[in-house]
Order: structure tokens, then sequence, then C-alpha cells
């Protein structure tokens, strides 16, 4: 997170990792007459990549509004990917708000993953039983719940954890990496090959299956 203790820290501006130069305390007035004073508990931080600059009152990023959460990958399509970013802007100031975007993100990709009506309790049911990992099962209940309720089974509070909701955020690139980036790495390598590598394949998963319907019917 940036603060204006930190020498290096991701910058709210360029989401570049990079050195920040302390620039000091501001400087202005807090009267109608401009003498030039430092304003208690305002620092300024300048960026050593992009050179734009953050103010901090005490600790606390005031300009620009901080973002919580990695940056979006490259393979996040981009539906869910303005809802993510929206999620990053409102999360500083209501964790709760930004959980329930990020409930909305997660709903939106499971929709493209499973058709139907059923609401998305029973959508990642579906997924299980498709052979989706048990973890990614795990961690998108973990949105579906928090997003709900702005809390799990009432033993969180997001409003007095924040650090809960930077979590939620990880955990979703997370989910689009196994449901996106992975497919498409797969997919590439495979499409590398010649398509001859495939061929036979379904009769030899059939007879495989009948086989082993014919010893389960014996049993």
């Amino acid at each position: 997170m940036p603060h204006p203790a930190v020498s290096a820290f991701t910058c709210p501006h360029c989401r570049t990792r990079s050195q920040q130069i302390l620039l000091g305390p501001v400087r202005g007035s807090l009267g109608r007459t401009y003498n030039d004073n430092d304003i208690p508990n305002w620092l300024a931080t300048k960026c050593f990549t992009c050179h734009n600059v953050a103010l901090f009152h005490g600790p606390t990023l005031r300009f620009p509004a901080a973002r919580v959460g990695p940056t979006p990958t490259q393979d996040m399509p981009a539906n869910i990917k303005a809802i993510y970013e929206e999620a990053q802007e409102v999360a500083a100031v209501s964790p709760r708000s930004a959980a329930a975007l990020l409930r909305v993100a997660l709903e939106t990709m499971v929709n493209e993953l499973v058709s139907g009506s059923e609401k998305l309790f029973q959508k990642i049911g579906k997924l299980r039983a498709l052979g989706v990992d048990q973890e990614i099962i795990d961690y998108m209940d973990l949105i579906r719940g928090f997003g709900n309720d702005g809390a799990h089974a009432g033993e969180v509070n997001l409003e007095d954890d924040p650090k809960t909701v930077a979590d939620l955020f990880e955990i979703l690139q997370i989910i689009v990496a196994d449901a996106i980036t992975r497919k498409k790495k797969k997919q590439a390598l495979l499409g590398r090959f010649s398509q001859g590598w495939h061929q036979g394949r379904e009769e030899r998963d059939a007879a495989a299956q009948a086989k082993a319907d014919q010893l389960g019917s014996k049993d």
C-alpha cells in the first residue's frame, strides 16, 4: 500500500512499483491570506517512473484515490475488467461495496461458463460437477458469500477489516487465471502440433468406457 514513509511502492497513477521521492510537507495557506506555511500532516511524494505527485494526509493516500488490489491481468475479459476496476475505485471508501462488485464480476464470468437461469450458487455447483478444481470452487464461494452479505458467516466485518477485501481481489485474479489464462495456454500449446495427434482417440476412449461398464455390470 502507498505510504509516505516507504521509499518504494506501487504508484497510484501508473500502477508501477517504483521508487518514490519524498517532496516534503505540503505548503500553502489555511486561511484566506496565502502565507506559504507548511500544512500540518500533509506530505507529497513523486513517482520516479511517471513523475506524478501523490498527496498523503498522515499515512493515508488522499490523491489520487487509492486503488485496492492487483492490476487486472491481460486475459481478464473487458466486461469483467470494467467491474473489477470499479470495485478497486470504491474499495478504500466502502469495502462492502467493493465486495458486492467483485461478486457481480464473478457472476458475469460464471454466466459465460455455464448457461441457464440458475442462481450463482447453483452454477458454481455445476462447475464443480464439470471438473473444476475444488480449491477454485472454494474461492468462488468466498467471493459469493462476502459479496452477498459484506461479511462471512457473521465473523468478519469488511468495514473493519479492509485487508480481507484486498484478498478478494487477488482471489478473483486466481479464478480468472484458472478459468481463462490456463485454458488459453493449453489451446495455444495444442495448436502448435499437427491435427493428427488426436486421431482414433474417440474410439479408444469409447472402448475403454464400454469395458469399464461391462466390468461394473458383473459386480
